[in-house]
């Protein structure tokens, strides 16, 4: 009996990860996570070159992370792991998203994405929370395509499940939930809502280049959009659509569309307390593009009108900040 019990805390001790252990071969992973039937997790990790010859190269950010072994047991008992390097490997790491480095991708054991992370943390409690949160995820995912698929006018109903997705950097399937919804809405006050929701989960993905510059766009309609159909609805909510607008990059014009946006959403709710706030934003705008002397004059009219006097912290704060970026140009 004692030597059973001495062989089963071994056993137990020799399942325990001293370290992360991983492949280097992405094909051969994924096909040994396959015959496992466990997940994939795969690392895509920066090109670490020696800055000269005769300097060593530095070392990967997240070694203690994979040396932690707290972590690389959690790790272990769930997944197969990778590390690859993401310049040899950019066809791979396309695949799941934009190409960064880091770039951190979960598969299922079907070999399908289930989630996306470019800023996991180096620190095992902080990465071993990001684990856990891919495990609510999966559990989750069933109950909520359910919920959605019977009640595809739904708005909460779709929210919930684009949520779940767009917390997990799914943000193709985000939006997917959102344009099967504006098919099946009726409601006018929904349709508004779900666009600008619709323009934030594209707004989202970390794209670049000609693919970035295309959701952009798309974005900024959906956008246009929910604030006109809110202002025809009389709803506050267009400050709130037209506010998310301003994160958005150049449409074309230099940032006088956006503003354009925005100044419609304030014209409509003068009265709002949130109209200032809104008005504020224009200006940062504008700064973005260089137009100091416009952001200027308008948070400066700003100051001088008593309506405003709640922001006038704000404003000055916003002030200082647009000072500093028109003296590092």
């Amino acid at each position: 009996m004692k030597l059973a019990a001495i062989a089963l805390v071994l056993c137990f001790a020799s399942a325990l990860a001293a370290q992360v252990e991983f492949r280097d071969d992405f094909t051969k992973a994924s096909q040994e996570a396959v015959k496992a039937n466990r997940r994939l997790f795969i690392y895509f990790a920066p090109t670490l070159k020696a800055p000269a010859p005769d300097k060593p190269a530095p070392e990967d950010p997240f070694k203690p992370l994979w040396a932690d072994k707290t972590f690389a047991d959690r790790l272990a008992r769930q997944y197969i792991a990778a590390k690859l390097d993401v310049t040899a490997n950019q066809g791979a790491a396309a695949r799941y998203g934009p190409v960064w480095a880091p770039m951190f991708v979960v598969l299922g054991e079907d070999q399908q994405e289930i989630a996306t992370i470019y800023e996991l943390s180096a620190k095992a409690d902080g990465a071993i929370k990001w684990l856990d949160s891919v495990d609510a995820y999966v559990r989750a995912l069933p109950l909520q395509k359910d919920r959605a698929a019977r009640e595809p006018a739904n708005l909460r109903a779709q929210n919930d499940l684009a949520s779940l997705h767009a917390e997990h950097a799914q943000y193709g399937k985000a939006a997917a939930v959102y344009q099967a919804f504006l098919k099946a809405a009726t409601d006018k006050a929904d349709i508004a809502a779900a666009k600008c929701q619709f323009a934030t989960v594209l707004a989202a993905e970390m794209e670049i280049g000609p693919v970035r510059e295309e959701r952009n766009v798309a974005a900024f309609k959906y956008y246009r959009e929910s604030v006109e159909e809110f202002i025809a609805l009389k709803d506050k909510r267009a400050l709130d659509a037209a506010a998310m607008s301003a994160a958005l990059d150049d449409t074309g014009n230099k940032g006088e569309a956006l503003r354009a946006l925005l100044f419609k959403a304030a014209d409509a709710f003068p009265a709002d307390d949130y109209e200032g706030e809104v008005r504020i934003k224009a200006a940062i705008v504008a700064a973005r593009y260089e137009k100091y002397d416009t952001a200027r004059k308008e948070l400066k009219e700003m100051l001088d009108k008593p309506k405003y006097a709640k922001l006038k912290q704000d404003i000055v704060n916003v002030i200082t900040m647009i000072e500093l970026w028109a003296r590092k140009k």
